[in-house]
């Protein structure tokens, strides 16, 4: 699911050249890891009792990372934007470090890596606790493409 997430991401998005070289793939317009972290989040966070699907949206001034489930207990944007982690599921949250191919960085890492990633790259990142609809997004906002004249 994660290297799927990722291959859909990595197709709909923008990229540009940051070096002078011809030939690199270039620069994803939002950061990669903070990508991967939100994605993963998503995975591993979500709320497994809800019957829904992760939703991931791509649109042209923005990308949606919808995960069924609002933050858990006493987790709120503000707590978790400092780094405090409350797991909702212990035991897949333990298990990730030993999937091949899944960027392990750390437990209760993920949220503060995407605000750094994103404040570098000067791309807008919003996170929304809706505990009416029972979610969690992760909005990043993409960059307005000049129009061809």
């Amino acid at each position: 699911m994660f290297a799927g997430a990722m291959a859909f991401l990595n197709n709909q998005l923008r990229r540009t050249q940051t070096t002078p070289n011809f030939n690199t793939i270039g620069t994803l317009e939002i950061p990669e890891v903070a990508l991967e972290e939100a994605v993963l989040n998503a995975l591993i966070h979500r709320n497994y009792l809800i019957n829904s699907q992760i939703r991931l949206f791509v649109f042209d001034n923005r990308v949606e990372i919808i995960s069924p489930g609002s933050l858990p207990n006493t987790a709120t944007v503000e707590t978790v934007k400092l780094g405090i982690h409350i797991e909702r599921n212990p035991i897949v949250s333990s298990l990730v470090k030993d999937i091949d191919n899944i960027p392990y960085r750390g437990v209760g890492t993920g949220i503060s890596r995407i605000l750094k990633e994103c404040l570098e790259a000067k791309v807008n990142v919003e996170l929304i606790d809706n505990k009416e609809a029972e979610q969690f997004t992760v909005v990043f906002t993409r960059k307005q493409q000049n129009p061809i004249v």
